[in-house]
């Protein structure tokens, strides 16, 4: 079945600013009681401790679980260097372009039933070279090869959610969150954010 997550990125957070947006972030959902103080070890997968699911988590999702304090990876873990929130098995469909509506598909799904999906290498190039300029330390903007439009790697409307930032929360196997936590989130850390589900 594998483990999955949910990824709170903050895609405004500079780099200076995401560790100590992330104490303020971990302090706001510790006195809330969605995760709780003591950070342990084996709770989330990569690196780093992880914080267990706290006395008020379930006011953070849509429907409780009560499974989830059984699980052996349930904690939320804190990400401050340059990410790409992802969505780890599945692919990257589609990006629109914010100023002219274009849509630039990378899978082709005119496809037989049954039949996989075929990626669309060229479409994805630039995007993929826009990508790996930002993990560099460039600005990651794309021009669109429509209008021509410059639009940010964050601009794009991503199909599934993508994000990429400096500031991650990232909650493993818990249900679905209320759209009201993940509002009340972005308020807190003063920047947008993208909630984005995935799955190892």
């Amino acid at each position: 079945m594998g483990d999955w997550f949910q990824t709170v990125g903050d895609v405004e957070a500079t780099k200076e600013e995401a560790p100590r947006l992330a104490a303020a972030g971990l302090s706001w959902l510790v006195a809330a009681g969605i995760v709780a103080a003591e950070p342990h070890e084996s709770c989330v997968l990569g690196k780093g401790p992880g914080y267990p699911p706290g006395p008020r988590y379930a006011d953070a999702v849509t429907e409780p679980d009560e499974r989830l304090a059984l699980l052996w990876t349930n904690g939320m873990r804190i990400s401050t260097c340059r990410t790409v929130f992802d969505f780890g098995q599945d692919e990257i469909r589609r990006a629109g372009c914010p100023a002219c509506g274009a849509v630039v598909r990378f899978m082709d799904e005119e496809r037989g039933c049954g039949d996989p999906l075929r990626h669309d290498a060229a479409a994805w190039q630039p995007f993929d070279a826009a990508i790996r300029q930002w993990f560099e330390g460039g600005d990651g903007v794309l021009a669109c090869p429509e209008c021509a439009a410059p639009v940010g790697l964050n601009d794009w409307r991503w199909e599934p959610v993508w994000g990429f930032g400096h500031l991650a929360f990232q909650f493993w196997n818990w249900p679905p969150f209320r759209p009201e936590f993940v509002t009340e989130f972005a308020r807190r850390l003063g920047h947008r954010v993208v909630c984005v589900p995935g799955k190892l």
